[in-house]
């Protein structure tokens, strides 16, 4: 049985793991994303009613991945490490609970996971910002996505979704001049979770 059951999720019927905390790493290195894993190269399903703004592919980073617009709030998700080249193609729509990829291991990645990005697109100007590993952009242009999905940001946790969507209304951070005491906050933090093994 999961810990906790998400409001969506890219994994339906399926529990996952969170294995690296939006945020940052559990090494304490910055990431701009949340990692979730089944470990199986189950499918990957879209968490949003949206449009698909971007397709591609990085060697050292995000293996193939597929970025999607929510087309009822300012929000964009990017799926990273799947394992074949996405279902879709920029500017198909996808529906919420769509298959958009398969779980994999591709790009700068050490095991079968998915990473999810989430960005406030309108507020970037209309653009995805691929930012690496700039920890001043947490909280301003990375946003945490379990605040969407609906589960907490910890290493270890085991998660379920049940293919039911509770559309949620998460705000838009407001950047205070305490970003980099945000991170310092978890990297803290992520030094205190067992890891479940």
């Amino acid at each position: 049985m999961a810990d906790y059951t998400a409001n969506v999720a890219p994994f339906i019927n399926v529990t996952f793991y969170v294995t690296a905390q939006a945020g940052v790493y559990p090494s304490g290195g910055y990431h701009s994303g949340l990692d979730i894993s089944t470990g199986s190269n189950d499918n990957v399903y879209s968490i949003v009613n949206g449009t698909v703004i971007e397709v591609g592919w990085q060697e050292n980073g995000y293996g193939n991945y597929i970025i999607i617009k929510d087309n009822n709030s300012n929000y964009a998700f990017l799926y990273g490490h799947l394992r074949d080249v996405p279902l879709k193609q920029t500017g198909d729509s996808v529906q919420i609970n769509e298959q958009v990829g398969v779980e994999g291991t591709t790009g700068n990645s050490t095991g079968i996971h998915t990473h999810v990005e989430m960005e406030d697109y309108v507020k970037n100007g209309n653009k995805w910002i691929h930012a690496g590993n700039d920890p001043d952009m947490w909280g301003v242009v990375y946003l945490d996505p379990t605040t969407y999905m609906g589960f907490p940001n910890e290493v270890g946790i085991s998660v379920i979704y049940d293919g039911n969507p509770i559309i949620p209304n998460p705000p838009t951070p407001t950047p205070t001049g305490k970003k980099k005491n945000s991170i310092k906050w978890l990297m803290a933090k992520s030094k205190k979770i067992n890891i479940k093994t």
